[in-house]
């Protein structure tokens, strides 16, 4: 009798365990995606690969813009706790809604700031930059263009509306920009199928603006001598009809509108 009730305590005692895990270890098994994630200034979609693998002998792999980092995981009471295999950045992820969520460092990048990601099952499609092409002629730059998107280290971030509201007019051999009742205008060039213009003329800067074509009626922009991942923006025609695949970041308030 004695054996059947401490049988019955150890039953007991085993299915509260099981109970108290928010999701079991066969759950988290397998891989989960993620495709955007939240920082203080908007949602950015990721352009790298992002994505996370567990495995049925306790090992995961976390891979972030496309490098990898070795862990040990379990599961817990609110999701499953990650321990890398080296340094001592345990991840604790929370799960709800079929959703992993928690707070991250990039391991890709050389800043120390964490970033709010969600996981899911579901492969996001891959964000691909619009390629770059050549104008054959000035007049490819001809017309009204908007600020869409820069391109950073982490991801694609939209441009804040303050800036994607500017009026960008390009014309023979001149830029003119718009900012409210200010009104900048900017002599270019045409060489090598790019237009080039002074940044301090339109208070871009300094250095000299580089404007080139890309695919899907975009236009991207940069400063000669400045790292792309400082200064890298995207224009768009704004009569263009732009294709509807392609992702472009929204912002957090946005997001939660949605």
């Amino acid at each position: 009798m004695k054996k059947v009730v401490v049988m019955l305590i150890v039953l007991i005692l085993a299915l509260s365990a099981v109970s108290a895990l928010a999701i079991s270890p066969a759950q988290l098994l397998g891989t989960w995606y993620t495709g955007e994630v939240e920082t203080s200034d908007g949602i950015l979609v990721l352009v790298g690969d992002y994505h996370l693998e567990f495995n049925r002998d306790s090992t995961a792999t976390l891979v972030m813009n496309g490098q990898e980092k070795s862990y040990t995981w379990k599961a817990t009471s609110d999701g499953a706790e990650l321990t890398p295999a080296e340094g001592n950045d345990t991840i604790y992820f929370t799960y709800e809604d079929d959703q992993l969520k928690a707070s991250i460092k990039d391991f890709t990048l050389d800043n120390r700031y964490s970033y709010d990601y969600v996981f899911t099952r579901e492969q996001p499609e891959p964000f691909a930059v619009p390629e770059v092409i050549t104008a054959e002629k000035e007049d490819d730059f001809f017309g009204d263009w908007k600020a869409a998107f820069t391109v950073t280290p982490m991801g694609v971030a939209k441009v804040p509306e303050e800036y994607a509201s500017l009026g960008i007019k390009v014309e023979f051999a001149q830029i003119t920009l718009t900012m409210g009742e200010d009104v900048l205008y900017a002599l270019t060039n045409f060489v090598d199928g790019k237009l080039t213009f002074d940044a301090a003329d339109l208070q871009l800067g300094d250095g000299t603006v580089i404007v080139e074509l890309a695919k899907n009626g975009y236009a991207k922009l940069t400063i000669d001598g400045v790292p792309e991942e400082q200064y890298n923006y995207y224009l768009m025609k704004t009569d263009f009809v732009a294709d509807e695949t392609a992702p472009i970041a929204t912002t957090s308030e946005e997001a939660k509108a949605e």
